[in-house]
């Protein structure tokens, strides 16, 4: 799967995969989401109708489908917030496994993404690279940035002119899509969960 995201991405194939990981991430934080919140219903014994359920859910998931992927006017905490949700969604679901089962699919997660981060040829790494390239289009949630304190710079960071100011000047900017950080793929990962 995380092949084919960077493939799509590779040959600019961005209304696709915008789409795609735009609806896998509504799916997954709505139904398995939702699925997780009937359980906490059930357990609690919460009283709450159909409807306020279906619209509490509708809400969650297109908020943190905006949060993580819109990113503009959404504070960096509800951005992050909604990462974690993402993540305790997906490794809920393997709780639903044998405890054998459950280790096996973590070990082997863990291996590919070993692979996929630290070897020339694995598909995180030719991502980060292909994001790093001075064309390559911005795909907000598909990498994690990590935030930096105040003063400090991520090594590969370069000035480039690429804006221009109103009177059509070019003005410097700090490259933005230098990124230096671990992947964020727990949508792909979450993709692959549901698929």
């Amino acid at each position: 799967m995380t092949f084919l995201l960077v493939l799509l991405y590779k040959y600019r194939c961005m209304k696709f995969l915008m789409g795609y990981m735009c609806l896998a991430s509504t799916v997954l934080l709505g139904f398995l989401g939702g699925q997780m919140f009937y359980v906490a219903i059930n357990k609690y014994q919460l009283a709450i109708d159909n409807i306020s359920f279906y619209f509490t859910m509708y809400n969650f998931a297109v908020v943190g489908t905006l949060a993580v992927f819109y990113e503009k006017g959404i504070s960096k905490y509800i951005n992050q917030a909604y990462l974690i949700a993402t993540s305790v969604i997906v490794a809920w679901q393997l709780s639903y496994f044998n405890d054998w089962m459950a280790w096996a699919l973590l070990i082997m997660l863990a291996l590919y993404d070993l692979f996929a981060v630290l070897t020339p040829c694995g598909p995180l790494k030719a991502l980060v690279n292909l994001m790093q390239k001075d064309d390559a289009p911005e795909m907000p949630g598909l990498l994690y940035e990590a935030q930096l304190p105040e003063g400090a710079t991520r090594p590969g960071r370069r000035v480039r002119k690429n804006r221009a100011d109103q009177n059509g000047n070019p003005t410097e900017a700090e490259d933005e899509r230098a990124i230096n950080a671990t992947s964020n793929l727990h949508v792909s990962y979450a993709i692959s969960g549901v698929s």
